[in-house]
């Protein structure tokens, strides 16, 4: 949610910064300004997937949206419709 609201903010602020026409004294104003204004985790690439079960952050698997070891445990419970225990 915040990246969506701080969206226009980002822009903006990055297309004044990246502009050179703008003179160097308001450009580096204007970065101590977003700094400030806008938070850190509006930017789009602090995003983490995490599993829906538990709030894990890593071994997440994109297409369920669970952790690793949620999915182990799901389909050693048989939750998990087409899962079974390789052997060979």
């Amino acid at each position: 949610m915040l990246v969506e609201q701080h969206e226009v903010d980002r822009s903006v602020f990055k297309a004044v910064t990246t502009d050179k026409s703008v003179p160097l004294e308001h450009r580096l104003q204007v970065q101590r300004l977003f700094e400030t204004e806008v938070p850190r985790d509006s930017a789009a690439n602090r995003v983490v997937n995490r599993c829906v079960l538990t709030g894990r952050a890593r071994g997440v698997h994109r297409f369920a949206r669970l952790s690793r070891i949620m999915i182990r445990q799901l389909a050693h419970s048989g939750f998990l419709p087409g899962v079974s225990k390789a052997s060979w």
